[in-house]
């Protein structure tokens, strides 16, 4: 299971098209179980506030991160939900080394790519998604 979190709202606008920015630099991305049996955070890198999250329609669904860290989309061919998380997936985030820390576990190498937040390294980055879900706080 994977998901993010941000604190900026996306346009109820279909027509806005570009990337919102988290001036608190509080989005992050999360895995409760990786590949590697982990929990992992990786929170928004300083400085990319201004590429929390990205919005170009319905059809491409949440964006996360300037170069699409994660992507959740809708996939018409396969008449499913489908995810996409970039190689190496650490343009806009990195790994929560202070979440790390406090929970006693030794430092995730970040080399490990797309693996850090759901199965095994692939040479495609599509992934099929069971279920999406979108929460509102």
């Amino acid at each position: 299971m994977l998901g993010a979190f941000t604190p900026p709202r996306w346009p109820a606008d279909p027509s806005v098209k570009g990337h919102v920015a988290d001036p608190s630099g509080r989005t992050f991305l999360f895995s409760l179980v990786n590949a590697h049996g982990r929990a992992v955070k990786l929170r928004l890198k300083p400085g990319e506030q201004k590429s929390a999250i990205g919005c170009y329609g319905a059809a491409h669904g949440p964006i996360f991160g300037g170069a699409v860290d994660l992507r959740l989309m809708w996939c018409a061919a396969a008449d499913q939900p489908m995810g996409c998380l970039s190689r190496p997936l650490n343009s806009c985030f990195e790994i929560d080394q202070q979440t790390e820390a406090e929970a006693g576990r030794p430092p995730i190498p970040f080399r490990y790519g797309r693996s850090l937040l759901a199965g095994g390294e692939r040479k495609k980055p599509f992934f099929a998604a069971a279920e999406i879900e979108v929460y509102q706080l």
